[in-house]
């Protein structure tokens, strides 16, 4: 096969070097002059070795952002969801404890199913990652039911959602393996070495605005869980 070396260049043609140090011929000209070059050649005779490939984002953490599903719920509904389950067995759910369920949920979702539930922003606090929405709404010693503006009705209201199937699939998942650990435990599980908390908090990087626990860095910390079969739902 041809290389780009052995291709002849025009007579008095002097190369790259002498061009730029030339008077006579200024860096346009010499980009034209090898292009119409390259161009008298067959695609077959020109050797691209050290060209870089083209890349298959479909497995890396990139394809995967691109191709994940957007169900844009409430965060806030969500929270209520384990709120009522909580009720219904008798569980007496904190801020920290409530935060952590709806974080492992969210986070479930992203990993194992390529699903962003909300776009609702989670932050890496002291505590492990943190939904401002659930924290401040839920701040007094008993967490009630989260409101937000219905702009129907104009008033502010229990937060609901009509969530899929497939989606309370992930809920009932991580609610039965995570909900009967407390606050404490729930937060220790969070700080787990190459968690997405860890790596924020870890962060050598210049800055990271808020603090932030994005996709990207939940797709690239994926860590075992037990929760869940190496299968992925139909």
């Amino acid at each position: 096969m041809a290389t780009r070396a052995d291709y002849k260049r025009p007579e008095g043609y002097e190369g790259g070097a002498a061009c730029l140090r030339g008077k006579q011929m200024n860096k346009k000209s010499f980009l034209e002059d090898d292009l119409l070059s390259l161009s008298i050649l067959s695609d077959d005779a020109i050797d691209l070795t050290e060209d870089p490939e083209l890349l298959d984002f479909s497995s890396s953490i990139e394809g995967a952002f691109y191709s994940m599903e957007e169900r844009d719920y409430d965060v806030r509904a969500i929270a209520n969801w384990c709120l009522d389950r909580a009720r219904d067995e008798n569980l007496v759910p904190t801020n920290m404890w409530l935060n952590k369920i709806v974080y492992f949920i969210y986070e479930a979702a992203i990993q194992k199913f390529d699903v962003l539930l909300t776009p609702a922003r989670v932050e890496a606090w002291d505590h492990g990652p943190v939904f401002r929405e659930i924290y401040f709404a839920g701040k007094s010693d008993s967490v009630q039911k989260f409101k937000s503006f219905n702009p129907k009705s104009r008033k502010m209201e229990e937060a609901v959602e009509s969530f899929r199937e497939d989606d309370l699939e992930i809920f009932v998942r991580i609610w039965n393996h995570y909900a009967h650990l407390s606050g404490s435990q729930l937060r220790n599980i969070s700080h787990s070495r190459n968690s997405p908390w860890s790596a924020v908090w870890s962060y050598r990087g210049k800055t990271n605005p808020g603090m932030q626990i994005s996709v990207s860095t939940i797709l690239g910390c994926i860590r075992p869980d037990d929760a869940w079969t190496k299968s992925k739902r139909k």
